[in-house]
């Protein structure tokens, strides 16, 4: 019973440390900077495992162990998850918004880019509210979520027949 407990918990950490590999290397390829707390939550995760590894079966430390491994990784995962739909979203309205809405006359490409804001601000909503305990499905469906929305206006931007310039403002880090 342990034994199968500390095995999928072990599998959590596994499949936590994959997904914010694939996720790094998203926000390095869109010239985000990753906040910390992704890397912070994994190794917090680890220390609790490694104490849930160390303390007996069914005990009171055990079971805070095993609730704090949990939430370290779900709000590890959180984190990176809305600070990237945050940025996009960000970088989505910066170009409907400022200089580049020039470039943006058509109101079709204006209402798609806005679309896409709009669904990666549900995604946000709903991540920051109901992310509760630690899902891979959650983070999945979260991920095909920021891709689609990456693709769908890569797309869109790609279609004006201005993608590098509208490209390069896209990727630009509005960090200060």
């Amino acid at each position: 019973m342990a034994i199968d407990e500390i095995d999928n918990v072990a599998d959590l950490i596994d499949n936590y440390a994959k997904s914010i590999a694939g996720l790094e290397l998203a926000v390095a390829a869109l010239n985000i900077r990753l906040n910390a707390s992704p890397l912070i939550n994994f190794r917090d995760a680890l220390f609790h495992f490694r104490k849930l590894c160390q303390s007996i079966v069914n005990s009171k430390e055990y079971y805070q162990n095993l609730g704090a491994v949990d939430e370290h990784l779900a709000r590890g995962a959180k984190d990176i998850l809305v600070h990237l739909a945050f940025i996009l979203r960000l970088r989505i309205r910066y170009l409907t918004q400022n200089d580049t809405a020039i470039l943006l006359r058509a109101k079709k490409d204006r209402f798609k880019l806005n679309k896409v804001a709009n669904r990666l601000g549900n995604l946000d909503l709903k991540l920051r509210h109901n992310f509760g305990s630690y899902n891979p499905e959650i983070i999945a469906k979260s991920v095909d979520v920021l891709t689609s929305s990456i693709n769908e206006t890569e797309t869109i931007l790609g279609s004006l027949g201005l993608n590098s310039s509208l490209r390069e403002r896209f990727e630009k880090n509005f960090q200060k």
